[in-house]
């Protein structure tokens, strides 16, 4: 199961998944979905703060699992190169 919590309206993604290797398509799938909403939170918003503007997806914060990096950081796997030009953070696994 891969989970994904937006953090700045609490809404929570479930993917379910097969193997670890379909990782990249369930962060894939999360990506469009929060595309998806930003439009609407962003309109939401203005209604209350005026000019505010809601830039998507910017930082992904994960454990070390080797689905979501390199154990040594030497290559670069399918999700990290997914993730460029976003922050990801690395917490404890």
């Amino acid at each position: 199961m891969f989970g994904g919590i937006d953090k700045a309206t609490g809404k929570v993604f479930f993917q379910p998944m097969r193997k670890k290797s379909d990782t990249r398509d369930a962060m894939e799938a999360y990506m469009a979905h929060i595309a998806a909403d930003c439009p609407s939170i962003q309109a939401h918003m203005q209604r209350y703060i005026e000019g505010f503007q809601v830039p998507g997806l910017k930082i992904v914060t994960s454990d070390r699992g080797g689905e979501f990096t390199t154990t040594f950081g030497c290559t670069e796997t399918p999700f990290d190169e997914l993730l460029r030009g976003l922050v990801h953070r690395l917490g404890s696994p």
